[in-house]
Formats: structure tokens, sequence, C-alpha cells
């Protein structure tokens, strides 16, 4: 049995092991999503957010005068940054209560684009001509796609407040920035946000990232990954591909893989012979880990 959990209502429960990454139903609230590995906030990655790294602008230098400015590091410090995630914190706090009580009065998805579009300009810090509605992709309409410096850096696909969020519209906002070159998708109802990293390939593909849930209040997390979202931490030139590539490689299922590798069994099983009176084998102390330490039967 694998041990799984809602993306929606964060419900708990097992699967059978054929069903692990196949489409299933949660029991509670009837949302279809993917069976993965459930991992509880406690056992979250903490992923620093400094930008010594990165701390070009993404941008196209258009003058003579520009290229001078471009090639020089605008040097954001860590200081200025928390403040910005200090802002989104307090910009933020005042939206949640209009989000719920947009969600309990069950307010249509028109409604819904209002707080948004207020969103993504006093908190995430948007100007009104970055942020395109209803742009043509493919035949169909993107509920927004954010742009800053001339280059388009997110596709949203909006829905109405609190509406559960399905893998059908998942593949909606990711296939948006398939087909328009765009590497960030939002999946969003207002109170749940998710964020993929599309796969620019021939076939539609994508990672998610992470998910914001406002549901339960702001964290300190929370108000990080918003910042990445933001103007400013989208023109980070590699902030936000560097958080991903962090939160990928220190995974679940990387970290199981990690450590079932021979290298670290063999560790492992050299420790525990060394302190106790017995001979452990190789697939014993493999089996124990699996079952006792991952819990995987």
């Amino acid at each position: 049995m694998v041990d799984t959990s809602c993306p929606s209502c964060k419900h708990h429960y097992t699967v059978d092991d054929s069903q692990f990454a196949q489409t299933v139903t949660c029991p509670q609230c009837q949302h279809d999503h993917l069976a993965m590995f459930a991992v509880s906030d406690t056992h979250k990655p903490d992923i620093s957010f400094d930008l010594e790294e990165d701390n070009t602008l993404l941008s196209e230098p258009s003058s003579e005068s520009s290229t001078l400015t471009a090639q020089k590091p605008l040097l954001p410090s860590q200081s200025k940054m928390n403040a910005r995630i200090e802002m989104i914190e307090k910009e933020m706090t005042r939206f949640i209560p209009l989000l719920l009580e947009a969600e309990e009065k069950r307010e249509n998805e028109s409604n819904t684009r209002m707080i948004i579009d207020k969103i993504l300009m006093e908190v995430l810090g948007y100007k009104i001509e970055e942020i395109k509605t209803e742009q043509k992709i493919q035949g169909k309409r993107a509920d927004y796609v954010l742009s800053a410096n001339d280059r388009d850096l997110i596709v949203i696909e909006l829905k109405r407040v609190g509406m559960s969020l399905k893998d059908k519209q998942v593949f909606q906002a990711v296939s948006y920035g398939a087909y328009s070159g765009i590497r960030w998708a939002l999946l969003t109802n207002g109170l749940v946000w998710h964020l993929y990293r599309v796969q620019l390939c021939e076939k539609v593909d994508y990672d998610h990232v992470f998910t914001l849930d406002l549901r339960d209040g702001l964290d300190k997390t929370e108000c990080h990954y918003f910042y990445l979202l933001s103007r400013h931490g989208m023109l980070r030139k590699g902030l936000l591909d560097k958080v991903w590539h962090k939160l990928n490689a220190l995974s679940y299922e990387n970290l199981v893989n990690a450590v079932l590798t021979d290298g670290v069994i063999t560790k492992i099983r050299t420790t525990l012979n060394k302190e106790s009176d017995v001979r452990l084998s190789q697939e014993e102390v493999r089996t124990a880990v699996e079952s006792t330490l991952l819990q995987l039967d």
C-alpha cells in the first residue's frame, strides 16, 4: 500500500501499490488527483532564499546606456528581500479574509478575478500593463499572462474562489505555457495556488513545484514562495529555477532513492555491525530501512 494525500483537502489515506502515479479520487472531498507519496508539512525541505548568486536583472538591453546598466549587478541585499517579503505578508493578510468571504458567498469567477487583479498589483507588484488578460493561445484563452520587461513570465489559469482544482485544469494551465513558450504556470482559485514548471518539449510535460494554501492562513514559507512569484522575484535571473532544482533534489522520492543506494546501505550496515554483536547482511539492512525507517511496506 502507498500513503498518499489529497492536495485539495489534505486528507491522508492509502491506495494500492498499482495505483501509484495514477489518478485516484479522494474519499473525503471527491477531488481527483495523482496518487503520490504523502509527505507531511513537517517533512517539507527548508529552502534558503538568498539572492547572492541571482542578483542580475532579467532584461534585454535596448541601448548603449541600458547595456551599461545591465552589465552592472543590481545587488539586492538580503535585507531588501526580507523587506519585500514582509510587505507581501502584510498585504496578503488583507486579502485572505476577502477570499474566505467570497468562498462562503460562493461568488463567481468574475468576482474572484477582481480580487486576483488587486493581488497581482498590490501584493506581487506587477504593473497594470504587465497583467495581460484573456490571452489567446492555440485557439483558447488563458486567464492571465504576467510579464515584465517585455518578457512573458507566468501563465495563470483562474477558477472561482474555493472551487476544487482538478487534474484536467492542471493540464489546461500547463498547456498554455507549453504552447506559448512560458516555463511557469499557475493554477489557482484564489485560496489555493499550484505552481508548475512547464517542460518545453514535443509533448506537454510539467513538474509540480509548490502549493500555497491560504485556507489555514499564511506562514513564512508561503510568503517566501509568493515573493518568488512577484515581479521582483521573477526578475531575479534564475532564482525560481534554483529553488525548483533544490525542491526537486530534496523531494521524498529522491531522498528515498538516495538512502537505498548500495553505498548508503553499506555505511549503515558497517555502523550497525560495529555497534552490535551481530553480523547483518546487506539485504537485511536494506529490508529494515525500507520497512522500519521509510515504511515502504
